[in-house]
């Protein structure tokens, strides 16, 4: 980082029709900064799927994430020990949760939930649960909806589909989720922190735009 000089180059591939490959999420398993779980793709109306890289070495085995749903994975979060994988699905609506078993040969994939609504996600080892971009809160050792964080938007709701991005500090115990306001006309956001313990609200923020 100092010197913003390039580590590695992570050579992604073509599809089956030639188009390249394009990462939609890039994630570092914990411990492990050389090894890296991409979710790759040419089209988000086609099945992408997971790589695991060590360096820029691709391990053989990849999974396209669930059966039946034509898109590929947009947002993915290793578990504490980065033995498994957890994946979520970019559709402005209901989709699974995908589990993905993560070993020497790559990643497969090992389950998924009933639809539910998450996009992207991420894991506190704190709490052992994934959260989505809305607030919902999953336990993937139940393979269900283990609560919701009490998102307070002003207005209404978060646009359905939204990427509203969030970010989780288990040092700290505390998530933060930037949230839209529905039909507000300036553009205001607002920086939600809450507390991964209690899933309190801790404090907000306004930002305008």
């Amino acid at each position: 980082m100092p010197s913003l000089a390039s580590d590695i180059t992570i050579p992604l591939g073509s599809g089956p029709l030639g188009q390249l490959y394009y990462a939609l999420d890039l994630e570092c398993a914990p411990g492990s900064p050389a090894t890296v779980a991409i979710s790759r793709a040419c089209s988000l109306s086609q099945v992408g799927s997971v790589v695991i890289y060590d360096g820029s070495t691709p391990r053989p085995t990849t999974s396209s994430g669930a059966s039946g749903y034509s898109q590929p994975l947009w947002s993915l979060a290793w578990n504490a020990t980065g033995s498994d994988l957890y994946g979520a699905y970019n559709q402005g609506g209901s989709s699974p949760a995908v589990f993905l078993s993560v070993n020497s040969n790559g990643a497969q994939l090992a389950a998924s939930s009933q639809p539910l609504m998450m996009d992207n996600i991420q894991y506190s080892a704190l709490s052992g649960y994934v959260y989505g971009y809305d607030g919902q809160i999953f336990d993937p050792s139940t393979n269900t909806t283990a609560n919701r964080l009490p998102v307070r938007v002003v207005g209404g709701e978060i646009f359905s589909g939204e990427n509203t991005p969030m970010a989780v500090d288990d040092t700290l115990g505390m998530a933060w989720l930037v949230a839209d306001m529905v039909n507000n006309p300036s553009q205001q956001m607002t920086i939600e922190a809450f507390d991964l313990r209690t899933n309190a609200l801790l404090g907000s923020i306004a930002v305008r735009m």
